[in-house]
């Protein structure tokens, strides 16, 4: 299903799972679905899908099928996932002295 199709309204018919913090399902060979935190009714997911696959809450996917900013969004969410890497790298500290070098046993 692309974005741009109408997303159903009503809850489709399908598999009803329980979960409890730390436990997955697994969706095909390649996503992953952890329950990381449930407090105060409020359940947060870990998803572990590829890049190419998009990944979003119903609102998100209902906006951008409605405004058809698919592009907008993946290039706003490169540049952010950039200056992230780039904040990382810079904050990275060496643990070993110049000159020493890691003996592999």
């Amino acid at each position: 299903m692309t974005h741009a199709q109408t997303l159903p309204t009503q809850s489709p018919k399908g598999l009803v799972l329980s979960r409890n913090v730390g436990e997955e399902i697994i969706i095909g060979d390649n996503i992953i679905v952890k329950v990381i935190e449930i407090r105060k009714g409020i359940v947060r997911l870990l998803v572990d899908a590829p890049r190419e696959m998009n990944v979003d809450r119903r609102e998100i996917a209902e906006k951008i099928a409605k405004d058809g900013q698919r592009d907008k969004l993946n290039q706003a969410l490169h540049a952010q996932s950039e200056r992230h890497s780039a904040a990382l790298d810079s904050a990275i500290v060496p643990t070993e002295s110049p000159g020493e070098s890691q003996e592999l046993l």
